[in-house]
């Protein structure tokens, strides 16, 4: 708390330091990650993904505003893994568009369909 009435240098290297030491499945370190302006870490991740979009979504602010990037950044991931549903919620939470089922770089087009694949 103290290092937030300082420079935010210093707050950024607090909160950097203190996110280092927490385990990387806390959503208290998805916070951190997001304070100090960086990437969070549960992005690469799918364990807890729920805790952790919540986090990000709950803490949103005109400083950090690349949430939405962060947000898609956790889509793409669980989309890799091939978690479509968990995946589109997580790209319409972000503010993603339903697009045309031909668009394969769209994150969406079906609900509940990885169009990036064919139908056989």
């Amino acid at each position: 708390m103290i290092s937030t009435t300082l420079s935010s240098e210093i707050m950024t290297d607090t909160m950097q330091r203190f996110s280092n030491s927490l385990h990387v499945d806390e959503p208290l370190k998805s916070f951190s990650q997001l304070v100090s302006n960086t990437e969070p870490s549960s992005c690469s991740s799918t364990s807890r993904w729920r805790e952790h979009l919540a986090m990000i979504l709950s803490n949103q602010s005109d400083r950090y505003d690349p949430n939405c990037n962060y947000v898609l950044s956790l889509a793409n991931t669980l989309a890799s893994e091939g978690m479509v549903h968990a995946s589109h919620f997580t790209s319409l939470m972000a503010g993603s568009k339903l697009t045309s089922v031909l668009d394969k770089t769209s994150p969406i087009a079906l609900l509940g369909l990885d169009h990036t694949k064919d139908i056989q």
